[in-house]
């Protein structure tokens, strides 16, 4: 059946459903609702001020309309709602005027302090064309959501015999989720609020429970999968060790003692090695990095920006000076006969490890015996990305290297498929990096500050939430502030950094700040990771409300690191409980607890915010409370597992199917 066969669905409409993944019936009837308008009438009694509602009223004066400016119009309109009266204001709805007759019965939706009689309204409507209940709303620019639900109308009847649960019943029943046929039905027209709620409560659990299965699955079919036994020279490993121009804390050394014990066993290694802002989890990954080099076999360390590749490879050749290994670069900017060089050195076995960004992905790399892949701020790469250096081995060992910090609850439960390492303690003679809250509005008093540090050749970085004004007026963006610091500070070399620069020319920026020949860098949150700026000793972060903890301790991160005090000034714009949420700042510096508390404030979707490229972010599971139904879906999926390869799932066809599809990719 094409969509076109449906009465009323033409084919611009079907190049439009096509635009937004909708190719076939199926795809129409299992497109949900991005959301549910609610349309229930309110007494005026129960108006606050913080929830919006709809409300009754009628018309008591005709409306009147007044330009403000270009582009917005005001119309105010008068009227009574139970003998109390109220000022209308509702904005860019010009049509309203030939409709809002005196004496004509209107709703509106607002917010009503019952303290005032003007309020402003979102939305008006007469009366008589409103209709109470729960509409679904699909998001689909130029197809109305009515419509959506007429096409659904004509074609889920005749698809509905087709559809077979996801859920196993004995899961079904277990939680009480509704079947998917009556699911099918209320979650494009919910008959009540009570049945909504199932709705979502089903929508949740089928979605993190299939997510799990597949990664339980994976899990279980990795550990028979052979890998090759690093037989390293421990000797040689220690002496370089020893040769460190520091000693490894007691977390570095539990952490390499780990990664050895991988690296010796016959089996595969896929592990995390997270570590908070400072941690050193780069020299851990380094050690591995030897004793592979040491086993004969060779190392590709993948990082996602061109400066964090070169800042590795010095870093390696700081640290091990005296090493008799072929290490190499391998990046975008590399002239072409040194690519080819290199290239060429990898795939016969003289070079030992290679260190690249993106460019160790093209085709005609190869290597003679690659045995570790490690991949730095590996959310920062695809799936397909991470896969395709990985193929370049014969089952090489993989570890990814993170400075996010995730809850272990929740790293364990969504990274299920990898083991976890977590590098908690500092290094010492790390100082701290003192956090001052201020009001935005008293930015300026910290030009003082600013000016002290730049007395010391000391370097800073201004941090915004956006680059310019067009997508919100009222935050002060990159752009504003990097005109202000230029004519406030006129002898200052001052940077201007963001997602809209290219590559290279970004690579130009940070590497002139690195160099000291840029002073002030004004940038947005991409300097966020990895940056490695020792004379960077003060941060000013504009808006810090719009940030989670997590990822302004990522931020802060940047300063002091070295033996130099850093400082890092949070500048918000709210209220009294704004101040109070950002004041654990100033007294907490450990990732780990910071991203707890983001888990339970924010939800897990935003602690994964910057992990989206990498890792699965999901659709309607997004709240802290949902991370209980992602833990029992973990413990489901994996029984499940266990029971298919024990030939004890033989009831449940679809889990079967889906198990076998997952072992196909």
């Amino acid at each position: 059946m094409e969509l076109t066969s449906i009465k009323g669905l033409g084919a611009k409409t079907e190049s439009i459903l096509i635009e937004n993944g909708i190719k076939t019936p199926f795809d129409l009837v299992t497109f949900f609702p991005v959301r549910y308008a609610f349309f229930e009438l309110s007494p005026i009694e129960e108006a606050s001020p913080h929830e919006l509602k709809w409300f009754e009223g009628v018309i008591t004066k005709k409306p009147s309309v007044f330009n403000v400016r270009k582009n917005l119009t005001r119309i105010t309109v008068e009227v009574s709602v139970k003998e109390r009266v109220f000022t209308l204001v509702v904005f860019n709805q010009t049509y309203l005027l030939r409709l809002l007759n005196i004496n004509e019965p209107i709703v509106f939706l607002a917010k009503v302090d019952l303290h005032y009689k003007q309020v402003t309204a979102q939305s008006i409507r007469l009366k008589r064309n409103f209709e109470e209940g729960i509409k679904p709303v699909y998001g689909i620019d130029h197809v109305g959501d009515q419509k959506m639900l007429d096409f659904i109308h004509q074609t889920l009847p005749g698809l509905m015999p087709k559809f077979r649960d996801k859920i196993p019943s004995f899961l079904r029943e277990k939680y009480k989720l509704i079947y998917i046929k009556t699911f099918m039905q209320e979650v494009h027209e919910p008959t009540s609020e009570k049945n909504l709620k199932q709705v979502y409560r089903r929508l949740k659990y089928e979605e993190l429970f299939l997510y799990q299965l597949k990664v339980q699955e994976l899990k279980y079919l990795r550990g028979f999968q052979k890998g090759s036994q690093k037989h390293y020279d421990i000797d040689k490993v220690k002496a370089y060790i020893n040769h460190l121009p520091f000693d490894l804390t007691q977390a570095q050394k539990q952490a390499t003692n780990t990664l050895f014990k991988d690296l010796k066993s016959p089996h595969v290694m896929k592990r995390m090695l997270q570590g908070d802002t400072g941690s050193g989890k780069t020299v851990v990954a380094f050690l591995a990095m030897i004793a592979v080099i040491t086993a004969g076999q060779q190392v590709a360390f993948m990082a996602p920006t061109e400066i964090l590749a070169n800042q590795h490879f010095d870093t390696f050749n700081t640290l091990f000076g005296n090493h008799k290994f072929i290490i190499e670069r391998l990046t975008g900017s590399l002239n072409l006969s040194d690519r080819n060089r290199v290239k060429k050195g990898l795939r016969e076995g003289i070079i030992d490890a290679v260190i690249g960004t993106h460019a160790l992905l093209s085709k005609d790399l190869s290597f003679q015996q690659l045995g570790l892949v490690i991949t730095d701020e590996q959310h920062r790469f695809g799936v397909s990305q991470r896969d395709t250096l990985k193929h370049k081995g014969s089952n090489p060992d993989i570890l990814y290297l993170s400075a996010t910090p995730i809850p272990r609850t929740l790293a364990m439960t969504l990274f299920s498929d990898i083991d976890l390492t977590v590098i908690q303690e500092k290094p010492r003679g790390r100082m701290t990096i003192t956090t001052e809250l201020a009001p935005l509005k008293q930015a300026r008093k910290f030009n003082q500050m600013i000016e002290s540090t730049l007395s010391k050749q000391e370097q800073i970085y201004i941090v915004a939430p956006r680059i310019d004004n067009d997508e919100d007026s009222s935050l002060v963006s990159t752009e504003q502030l990097y005109k202000y610091y230029k004519k406030t500070f006129p002898n200052t070399k001052i940077g201007l950094l963001h997602g809209k620069i290219k590559a290279k020319e970004k690579d130009g920026i940070l590497k002139a700040f690195q160099a000291r020949k840029i002073d002030i860098l004004v940038s947005t949150t991409v300097i966020e990771v990895g940056i490695h700026v020792d004379y960077a000793t003060l941060m000013l972060i504009f808006h810090a409300e719009r940030f989670g903890y997590a990822q302004i301790h990522q931020l802060r991160g940047r300063v002091g690191r070295s033996h130099l005090q850093g400082q890092c000034i949070l500048l918000y714009q709210g209220d009294e409980y704004t101040a109070e949420r950002l004041s654990v700042l100033e007294t907490t510096y450990d990732g780990f607890k910071l991203s707890e508390f983001d888990l339970k404030n924010r939800g897990f979707g935003d602690v994964l915010g910057t992990l989206q490229s990498g890792h699965k972010t999901f659709k309607y599971s997004n709240d802290f409370e949902d991370f209980k139904i992602l833990k029992l879906a973990k413990d489901d999926a994996k029984e499940i597992v266990e029971r298919y390869h024990n030939d004890e799932l033989n009831d449940e066809k679809a889990i079967s199917d889906y198990l076998l599809s997952i072992k196909d990719l």
